[in-house]
């Protein structure tokens, strides 16, 4: 069994945890504090239920006029193939041979479909109707594999007043041919995935009296009681089975083969109303000894007009074995993180944070007051590796700062109001951004789709994973360097082609 998220294939979310709000009804450790120059209350959730934006004030433009545009030294990429067939919502998923993913059609582009993508030429192999039903708008699209299945929600037409019912359906990923489904169309709280009791087999969170419960799928297409051996009610956020309460955002728990090793409470892990329900971020270190994170700083939902103070995130390091924290680094924010090398273990990046506030107002955010460096933090004690001072990082509508994209495998670029600053993951070093630099901007990942029998318009769901090549210009990247930044493509081993999906398309990269 494999659990495929959309990123790559090379298992990003293998590593890194999802960034999501969830859900219906919706200890002691060494602390390592760092310097702080602000105040401390709440900080701003991650993600959101619904399509943000982000209105950047007119001063946090780049202090400078866009460089002269080069061509990249080194190497360059060739197109071995594009296809504009599919309007990608999550990047593709290798499943079976076959590239995998979620996108929209249809006349104003709001039809979710599932869909396989031959890797050899890009060509459209099969497209089926895919639903969300009910699952939560700020938790990723994810695509799972079961027993070589493809596995998805198909929506169901009729007046259900509002239940967004759905059937499972399990796919042949070659030829898209349905080799199993349910009966009945149900409501769902998630998507369907392997069970934690047995990940050779489908699980489902269902409607059942008016409570959601995890429900598993018999051959014969109806839904099952789990054993009451099995650990129920808990929704996997990250590596190792750490998982969290859908009815309790302060709940947290490791979870494996459907037994619960350990609970903890976020609030005493973090910090008074730390919670996931306005968040979260997890890898997994040390040989799999350490899960590292954060997680939001709201216990529920933000009022109309919400203020939060970016100083109040921490990073926390978790003993895998038994859900004690070992460290704690005060005024950072792993939500930071970014994936650049594709290694297992990636560098673990974070915020620090000396001033910085969030307004919320409604779907809407605005920054002020920004001081904040990136720092690599030592998985195993928390301290700083590095430290490169960002000052006043610049962002645009739609982002949240600071806005860190993958240069290659080993260096990232952040926009500052002194201009790019490319750094060395790996060392801390840092250049001034150069005409030639080609970076790789992830779009945004709110879609707003029609969810047959939702009773509403659209509804929305998010997608992750599709980046656009950009030169120093800010325009679309006309000349790609070789090789791409692994963690933005899915790499073809047998080619070494990478593909790359923006919200226009698929594209495959060879090598010169």
């Amino acid at each position: 069994m494999t659990v495929l998220a959309p990123l790559t294939v090379l298992a990003v979310l293998a590593t890194a945890g999802c960034q999501a709000v969830e859900e219906d009804t919706a200890p002691d450790g060494t602390a390592h504090p760092v310097e702080d120059r602000s105040a401390r209350s709440t900080a701003p959730p991650v993600r959101e239920t619904a399509p943000p934006t982000h209105e950047a004030p007119a001063s946090r433009s780049p202090a400078s006029p866009a460089p002269d545009v080069v061509a990249p030294e080194g190497p360059v990429a060739r197109e071995a193939w594009h296809t504009e067939e599919v309007q990608p919502v999550t990047a593709p998923a290798l499943i079976g041979g076959v590239l995998v993913l979620y996108s929209v059609t249809g006349k104003d582009g709001k039809d979710l479909s599932i869909n396989g993508i031959d890797p050899a030429d890009g060509a459209l192999l099969w497209s089926h109707p895919a639903t969300p039903s009910q699952s939560v708008g700020g938790v990723s699209l994810t695509l799972h594999e079961v027993d070589g299945a493809v596995v998805h929600l198909a929506p169901v037409e009729g007046d259900f007043r509002g239940e967004a019912p759905a059937v499972v359906v399990l796919r042949d990923p070659v030829t898209g041919e349905e080799l199993r489904a349910t009966e009945d169309p149900l409501s769902h709280g998630s998507l369907p995935g392997p069970c934690e009791h047995d990940p050779d087999r489908v699980c489902a969170r269902i409607r059942v009296d008016g409570v959601w419960t995890e429900l598993g799928l018999a051959d014969d297409g109806t839904f099952r009681q789990v054993p009451e051996s099995a650990a129920t009610g808990w929704s996997p956020i990250a590596p190792l089975g750490l998982s969290r309460s859908g009815r309790e955002g302060t709940s947290l728990a490791r979870v494996v083969g459907g037994e619960v090793l350990w609970q903890a409470d976020t609030e005493e892990l973090f910090a008074e109303g730390s919670s996931t329900n306005s968040g979260w971020n997890f890898q997994a270190f040390a040989d799999d000894t350490l899960l590292v994170g954060s997680v939001g700083t709201r216990t529920s939902a933000p009022s109309y007009r919400t203020v939060w103070d970016l100083p109040a995130y921490r990073t926390v390091g978790i003993d895998a074995a038994t859900g004690e924290r070992r460290w704690l680094a005060e005024h950072t924010s792993a939500f930071c993180d970014v994936d650049v090398t594709g290694e297992d273990e990636d560098p673990l990046l974070a915020c620090l944070w000396h001033s910085g506030q969030r307004v919320t107002v409604q779907r809407g955010s605005t920054f002020s007051d920004l001081d904040v460096d990136l720092v690599r933090l030592d998985p195993v004690t928390g301290e700083p590796l590095w430290t490169v001072p960002l000052d006043e990082p610049v962002w645009a509508e739609g982002q949240v700062p600071p806005v860190l994209r993958p240069v290659d495998g080993q260096h990232l670029s952040v926009d500052t109001t002194a201009g790019p600053v490319v750094v060395d993951v790996d060392s801390g070093a840092t250049r001034p951004g150069g005409p030639g630099d080609v970076t790789w901007v992830e779009e945004d990942p709110y879609h707003g789709v029609t969810v047959p029998g939702s009773g509403e318009p659209t509804s929305t769901v998010t997608g992750t994973g599709r980046f656009v090549p950009r030169d120093a210009a800010g325009q679309r990247a006309e000349q790609v360097p070789w090789p791409l930044p692994p963690t933005v493509a899915v790499t073809l081993e047998d080619t070494g082609v990478r593909v790359v999906a923006d919200r226009t398309g698929l594209t495959g990269y060879g090598p010169p």
